[in-house]
């Protein structure tokens, strides 16, 4: 999947927390104007990513909240690598990692995973959605805020 529609994933994962996401809020998250986010939107939804809901908004399927959190997994455990085992502060590492997040393998992940000790918090705080490794099985399923 391209990086581009994660974004738009994670601005509707974000925006429809309580409610639904409006298009209008979701291209000012993504920073395009509105017609460029539906077509995005409408291709994600042809996906079975997002449903749109008329007069209210646009929501994730299950489908496409289950993708958003295994990215939210990957970016969490990359930052957690690059500030425990390179020394990047949490800023610059949450920046680096914005830039490689989405082209990780799952496999490079989870030895990630193990590798660090399976953390359940980021560096800034936020919980790390489990994955396959053997702590997920235990790990209590809090997902917190975005990346």
């Amino acid at each position: 999947m391209r990086k581009r529609s994660i974004d738009y994933l994670l601005a509707i994962y974000r925006l429809s927390e309580f409610s639904y996401a409006r298009l209008t809020d979701i291209a000012k998250a993504s920073n395009v104007k509105p017609p460029t986010a539906a077509e995005a939107l409408e291709k994600l939804s042809e996906d079975g990513l997002v449903e749109r809901w008329p007069r209210r908004g646009y929501r994730l399927t299950e489908k496409g909240a289950r993708l958003v959190l295994v990215f939210i997994r990957k970016h969490r455990l990359l930052e957690s690598f690059l500030v425990n085992e390179l020394a990047y502060d949490s800023s610059t590492a949450c920046k680096l990692a914005s830039e490689f997040d989405a082209y990780v393998p799952e496999e490079i992940i989870e030895r990630l995973c193990s590798r660090l000790g399976h953390p359940n918090k980021c560096p800034h705080g936020f919980p790390i959605p489990p994955g396959s490794c053997e702590c997920s099985k235990w790990r209590v399923r809090d997902q917190g805020e975005g990346p």
